[in-house]
């Protein structure tokens, strides 16, 4: 069970990291994503794009 939390957690982190990339908050989408895992990819994933970029 653990080494399942484990991978979700690590595919979460990955996957928050390419969304942020998409909006322009690559390092934001890195941090919600290992501190947050799952709920941290949900979250970027509903903000919205970096208006400077």
């Amino acid at each position: 069970m653990t080494f399942f939390l484990i991978i979700v957690w690590i595919v979460s982190a990955i996957a928050a990291g390419s969304v942020g990339k998409s909006k322009g908050r690559t390092f934001t989408g890195w941090l919600l994503g290992i501190f947050l895992g799952f709920i941290g990819l949900i979250i970027i994933a509903l903000l919205p794009k970096n208006p400077n970029e």
